[in-house]
């Protein structure tokens, strides 16, 4: 799979040139890496009458200078234009299948501002279209400060899961890759693991097979370790016997037990 790089808003209104701006130099050397096959851009504009500006009274990136995309955001081979915070937008799902054959890609990786809002409602946006969205927290940032970068990157281990933010560096090729393999890896080994399952896992390491006999549970054991993957590497054969007479013919229980102990008993169970 090509890595594909998402830069976020990385725009001239974000990034006044009164300050240094060390994130937007961070992003550029991401992006010229070569670590990336695809390096896209979100490009934000306001406009009169927004939700962001009647609803809470920010009014910037008004203009076409505030708006422009700089550094590697200004080389990306496609732009994003949205008037929200998510950057998944219809022209976006419509690139993406265009990278492979008509399929969304497995991950995006992630950059750019700010990582509360933007960052925060596409990597959400990814993830609900099925898309792993790596967040590559040290490569984002927030106007708002620390305090709300990593308010954002909290939020962001809450909604699409710890494993798909990494602080870790990205140089080379080979690092997309890898930090793909660990999200994937950290995923699985995160989910529960169930009794049925502890069960196979179990068995197979000791070499050992199963089989059930059973009677008032209709079948149930048996259905709990076959709805495991690899469960025919340790699982037999299963017998439901309910009636009294099944119990004789095809476990061999014998009637004088059944009379003496009662169905129900130690005795007819084993």
């Amino acid at each position: 799979m090509d890595a594909i790089l998402l830069i976020v808003d990385r725009q001239r209104g974000f990034a006044p040139d009164s300050v240094p701006d060390t994130l937007g130099r961070r992003i550029d050397a991401l992006a010229e890496s070569g670590a990336f096959a695809h390096v896209l851009a979100t490009q934000y504009a306001n406009y009169p009458g927004s939700p962001v500006m009647r609803l809470t009274g920010w009014d910037k990136l008004m203009t076409d200078g505030e708006q422009a995309l700089t550094g590697a955001a200004a080389r990306a081979e496609f732009v994003v234009r949205k008037t929200g915070y998510s950057g998944v937008t219809a022209e976006l799902l419509e690139y993406l299948r265009t990278l492979d054959g008509g399929r969304l890609p497995e991950a995006v990786f992630l950059a750019g501002a700010d990582t509360e809002c933007c960052v925060l409602a596409t990597a959400l946006g990814l993830f609900e279209q099925g898309i792993r969205p790596i967040v590559l927290a040290r490569y984002c940032g927030s106007a708002g400060g620390d305090d709300c970068h990593a308010a954002g990157l909290c939020s962001l281990g809450r909604m699409i899961g710890k494993n798909n933010i990494t602080d870790e560096p990205v140089c080379d090729a080979g690092d997309p890759a890898r930090l793909l393999r660990q999200a994937e890896d950290t995923a699985v080994n995160n989910m529960p693991v169930t009794p049925p399952e502890q069960t196979v896992r179990l068995l197979a390491a000791r070499g050992w097979h199963i089989s059930f006999a059973e009677s008032c549970t209709g079948g149930l054991a048996a259905a709990a370790l076959v709805g495991v993957p690899d469960a025919s590497a340790v699982f037999d054969a299963s017998a439901v016997t309910y009636a009294n007479a099944a119990k004789m013919r095809l476990l061999q229980v014998r009637e004088e037990t059944i009379a003496a102990c009662g169905v129900v008993s130690e005795a007819v169970a084993g």
